[in-house]
């Protein structure tokens, strides 16, 4: 029988922020990173005319590219900030971690990277059938990114089923917590569109990824907190 841990959004998210403290300033830059790395296909699709004038194998290469991209180079680097974030809230960690997944061999390279699109292509998946099937999914296999990623030769079935006993009986005090950021968001959505009034697009952009990457590390710090305190019994 799974055993349901008791923990609130208030207590996590102070864990969270204990944690942040410790090393904000590459806490903040691996989100960044990030954020920016996820902002380029967004550069392309910006370019309407740009797009539209491509040839429909052109159209077709471009997404191809897009994807090996997302696949290859976003999802490691994906696990390897939630390995950042695993390391700060055990007390030490460091930027360079970020490119873990890159140094760690070719099995280790390949096995994140199977595990990570695996998750993802389940979740779409379910979100395909039915939204509901999709969010419930999304939430049985929260976890298993963390999972992979401190566990990166575990195979994606067995982490997803990690996974699963992680959330059993937490998936609404998941979606409580990440309501309580929700306040942050709205703050910086405001900030935004502020800076996008009186910069030009590149930069009004650029801010806006700045700005959104603070809660986003709180966020992370906050959920690297939770897992940690879910995952004590089960791995």
């Amino acid at each position: 029988m799974i055993e349901i841990m008791v923990w609130s959004s208030k207590e996590i998210k102070k864990k969270g922020l204990t944690c942040l403290n410790k090393n904000f300033i590459q806490a903040y830059l691996v989100v960044l990173v990030i954020r920016l790395i996820a902002d380029i296909p967004a550069l392309f699709f910006n370019q309407g005319s740009s797009i539209r004038s491509l040839s429909l194998s052109g159209s077709a290469l471009l997404l191809a590219i897009l994807l090996a991209g997302t696949i290859f180079i976003y999802l490691p680097l994906n696990a390897g900030k939630n390995r950042f974030y695993m390391d700060l809230n055990d007390g030490s960690a460091e930027f360079d971690t970020l490119w873990h997944f890159f140094t760690r061999g070719k099995k280790t390279y390949l096995s994140i990277v199977k595990g990570m699109t695996v998750r993802y292509l389940t979740v779409l998946a379910g979100g395909l059938i039915l939204i509901v099937p999709g969010i419930m999914q999304y939430y049985r296999t929260f976890f298993t990114p963390w999972i992979l990623a401190q566990h990166p030769d575990m195979t994606a079935g067995v982490a997803m089923q990690k996974s699963r006993e992680m959330t059993a009986g937490q998936k609404m005090n998941l979606f409580i917590m990440q309501l309580t950021f929700l306040g942050w968001i709205a703050l910086c959505f405001f900030l935004s569109y502020r800076f996008s009034l009186i910069l030009p697009t590149g930069i009004g952009r650029a801010v806006s990824t700045a700005i959104y990457a603070l809660p986003a590390a709180y966020y992370h710090a906050a959920v690297a907190a939770l897992y940690t305190k879910l995952s004590q019994h089960l791995l």
